[in-house]
């Protein structure tokens, strides 16, 4: 009897010890690969995902307001901040929209999205189109409660029949209205606008 009880805590003993070193070991191996991959980082990217609380790939998000799809968004990667209730994008594509039931599509590089107000701010080479045209900036802000695209950057706007570029815009998406200051472009005669 006490030959079976000792042997019952010897092999209790052999098995909580591989518990812990598998443990152990696959510890040492997630905190290896961390610094692997953020030594291969540099500048911001290292900073950011070292404060990033998760880091996630191929996101998507769509925006419901009262009941209304008014936004959804794709993104190769993400990552999510917690303490800062941002969520930091790498190749996003955003879709607004419209009342009348038109797409307006936007793509960048990178972008913020705010997750308490639901507010985006976007970099890089942005493109924004619709069925119309096509405009072309270095960052833009979409403002969710009032429904708007801001930039204070150079637009380029194209279309079949013009070339347009302003010192900034303002597109109220639930208007459809762009505003535009400092405009200056060329306009297709032969073109019905």
């Amino acid at each position: 009897m006490a030959e079976s009880s000792n042997r019952v805590r010897q092999l209790k003993g052999a098995l909580l010890l591989i518990g812990i070193l598998v443990f152990g070991s696959v510890v040492a191996f997630f905190v290896m690969h961390q610094k692997k991959t953020k030594s291969g980082q540099s500048g911001d990217a290292a900073i950011i995902n070292q404060k990033a609380m998760i880091t996630l790939e191929g996101i998507h998000h769509t925006a419901i307001k009262e009941g209304v799809r008014e936004w959804s968004l794709d993104a190769e990667s993400a990552d999510y901040h917690l303490e800062d209730n941002k969520v930091f994008f790498n190749t996003m594509r955003v879709v607004f929209y419209s009342e009348g039931g038109d797409a307006i599509f936007l793509s960048a590089p990178s972008g913020t999205w705010h997750t308490v107000s639901n507010d985006l701010d976007v970099s890089g080479h942005v493109m924004v189109k619709n069925r119309q045209y096509e405009l072309q900036t270095e960052k833009l802000t979409y403002n969710h409660e009032k429904r708007m695209c801001v930039t204070d950057a150079p637009v380029i706007i194209t279309s079949e029949a013009i070339k347009i570029t302003a010192d900034n815009m303002r597109y109220d998406l639930g208007r459809d209205v762009i505003d535009l200051d400092n405009v200056a472009g060329i306009i297709d005669e032969d073109i019905e606008l």
